[in-house]
């Protein structure tokens, strides 16, 4: 069983939906697509083919969090 709001795959690789990404960082779902758009905030990975339903790694939004001002795409 997974957590609300979170897909699992295992600790290590865990995926987060946007309600998840929101819970842990408090900010709001425009803020963090305009990170996204502005590359201040990791890119999420598309889980179906139209892009319609997104997540993001676990991991990359963990670096984020240790540093917001800090934090640079390194998948450019």
């Amino acid at each position: 069983m997974t957590d609300q709001g979170s897909i699992s795959n295992t600790a290590s690789n865990r995926l987060l939906d946007i309600r998840e990404v929101q819970r842990l960082n408090s900010l709001s779902r425009a803020s963090i697509y305009r990170g996204v758009a502005a590359g201040t905030f990791p890119k999420p990975i598309q889980l179906t083919p139209a892009g319609r339903r997104v997540a993001w790694r676990e991991a990359d939004v963990q670096a984020w969090l240790r540093d917001p001002l800090g934090w640079h795409s390194t998948s450019d």
